[in-house]
Order: C-alpha cells, then sequence, then structure tokens
C-alpha cells in the first residue's frame, strides 16, 4: 500500500530535525576549534612554529591529511604522535555527532511505517486480540461476552 504524505504533515518534525542539527553543528564546530587551538599551541610552543603554520600542521593533522612542515624536537614529536591519534578518533566521533539526528530521524520515520504497515495488513487481529473494557472493568469484547446458552429439549 502505497500512501501519500503531505509536506505541512511532518512540518514539525522537519523543524526539530533543523534545530537538532543546527544544536549538534554548533557543538561540533566548537569541539573542532578547540582541537585546532591545542594543536595550533602545542606546534607553537613545542617546535617554535609561527601561529600560522602551526594552526596549518594542526588543521591537516585533525583532517588525516598529515603534517606541513617536518617536526624537529623530541618533544613536539611526541606531542604529534597523540595529537594525531586523537585527532583520527576525535574526526570520526565529531562526524558522528553531526549525523546523529538525521539518522535518528530517518530510522524514527522507516520505524513508524513499518509499525504503519503491520496494523495495514492486520486491523481486524487488532480489534479482536485487545479486550474492551468499560469503566467498571467489565470486559465487553465480542469474544468474552457470555451468551445465554438455549435450553435443551
Amino acid at each position: 500500500m502505497l500512501r501519500v504524505v503531505s509536506g505541512s504533515v511532518h512540518k514539525p518534525q522537519r523543524v526539530a530535525l533543523v534545530r537538532r542539527l543546527a544544536r549538534n553543528a554548533s557543538i561540533v564546530g566548537s569541539l573542532v576549534m578547540v582541537a585546532l587551538a591545542i594543536g595550533a599551541a602545542g606546534y607553537h610552543y613545542l617546535d617554535d612554529l609561527p601561529w600560522l603554520d602551526a594552526a596549518l600542521n594542526a588543521a591537516m593533522i585533525l583532517t588525516g591529511m598529515g603534517p606541513v612542515s617536518p617536526v624537529v624536537r623530541p618533544a613536539a614529536k611526541v606531542f604529534a604522535i597523540v595529537y594525531a591519534l586523537m585527532s583520527g578518533v576525535f574526526f570520526l566521533t565529531m562526524v558522528a555527532v553531526l549525523l546523529a539526528p538525521a539518522l535518528h530521524h530517518f530510522l524514527h520515520r522507516f520505524h513508524l511505517d513499518l509499525d504503519a504497515t503491520r496494523r495495514a495488513a492486520q486491523p481486524e487481529r487488532h480489534r479482536m486480540d485487545s479486550p474492551t473494557r468499560t469503566l467498571d472493568g467489565e470486559d465487553t469484547s465480542a469474544s468474552h461476552v457470555t451468551r445465554p446458552t438455549p435450553p435443551r429439549v
């Protein structure tokens, strides 16, 4: 069964999705700036690189490209190792945080469509299996109603 849904029905969901994506993008952007600042400070203070070259090295390592300027000092080499290992995990984590609301929205919509398909495939079964109760707690469904037995002759 194919169902056409108008765009206005899901507008609140889209607004919430855009809001979550914007929130996660701002979180990811700020965390990337912090990681870039840590890398630039490390290269600047440990290897005496100018700020621009230090930021370039940090950005290239953070995105997985590799350093631009050669690292000379042993302390800077240890920092580069730790920063490169941290950057690989950090970059993948930030991509996951950025895409999480979209994936959640997709899975939520897919799950709702599966439930609707199941209900449409077995409408009678759902009605018969769920008993109807009155406010007094009395069961009034057709399968539980006791009928008087006809007199035997």
